[in-house]
């Protein structure tokens, strides 16, 4: 039907270069190599556009039974991404290579742990250089108020049944009203479970909890609570001492057998798995070697 616009085609690539391309129709030949690196880029465009909107649509079936050595991912990465593998080296070798690096963007072999580094090895020597003198200062309030910014409405210092005078005049000065919450009693100090809130769902602008999770047996819930009572939006900064930074879970421990009273000894690693679990954006992981202790920053926000 004549409607005075050009007829659309549907092009594809020739096999073979120099050959132009085709339609439906048979062959369009182009003599033009900038339409040619033109439909090409665009060619490369939509098919990452599909990977990004509707991978069902950009990506063939997997079947397990033919790649039953690959997981659906890594066959995804081999089928469609640009590999950089050693010189003499076959993608498809599944004697050597099994899972994609995205670090270096090369299929490597799955009990390959080249290039990850534990940092659970810089604990030590940062202990050590330490004692005896205190190059960086420990102050955890210190620590966890330098990630606080200007804002309004209710701040939780949580937990602690002594609230510090300079911590109080801080979180004033940042514009939020300041409140102690303990499960102890204590002056000025509202008592408070915190794995129970008594507060309203999203009432509370921000909470600043400085080593009280490894006091606490129910460290979960404490966590949840915490994301229910701040506001959209609301910030979390907690300080937590660690043990561990990269093992992916901590240790138990009885709070008889800890001289700090402490009933689990928490890995970096599995804290922020934690409070992802939890709902919490994580934005900030400030890890203090020296002294053996973590700091995230996190938003009761929309996690991707």
């Amino acid at each position: 039907m004549a409607s005075g616009l050009p007829e659309k085609k549907n092009f594809r690539r020739s096999r073979r270069a120099g050959q132009g391309f085709t339609t439906g129709e048979g062959w369009v030949t182009t003599s033009d190599p900038l339409e040619e690196l033109h439909l090409l880029a665009l060619k490369h465009a939509l098919k990452r556009a599909l990977m990004l909107f509707a991978p069902s649509l950009a990506l063939p079936h997997y079947d397990p039974r033919k790649h039953h050595l690959f997981d659906p991912l890594t066959h995804r990465l081999v089928s469609h991404s640009d590999l950089v593998v050693p010189s003499g080296q076959a993608i498809y070798d599944l004697r050597v290579f099994g899972r994609y690096d995205l670090r270096t963007h090369k299929i490597v072999s799955a009990d390959d742990d080249t290039g990850r580094f534990d940092r659970d090895s810089l604990l030590a020597p940062a202990q050590a250089l330490c004692i005896g003198r205190e190059p960086i200062s420990s102050d955890r309030y210190l620590i966890a108020l330098r990630q606080l910014e200007h804002g309004s409405g209710l701040c939780l210092d949580a937990c602690t049944a002594a609230p510090r005078d300079d911590v109080r005049k801080a979180i004033t000065d940042f514009g939020y009203t300041y409140q102690a919450i303990d499960i102890r009693p204590g002056e000025n100090v509202r008592q408070e479970d915190l794995t129970a809130l008594s507060f309203e769902t999203g009432s509370v602008a921000r909470i600043l909890s400085c080593d009280t999770l490894e006091h606490v047996p129910d460290y979960i819930a404490a966590l949840r609570e915490m994301h229910r009572v701040l506001e959209p939006g609301g910030m979390a900064i907690i300080h937590v001492p660690i043990y561990y930074v990269d093992r992916a879970e901590g240790e138990p421990t009885a709070p008889t057998a800890d001289p700090w009273e402490h009933v689990r000894y928490f890995s970096a690693r599995e804290l922020a798995k934690l409070l992802k679990g939890a709902g919490f954006t994580v934005l900030r992981e400030l890890v203090c070697y020296d002294y053996g202790a973590v700091t995230y920053v996190v938003y009761k926000g929309v996690q991707l």
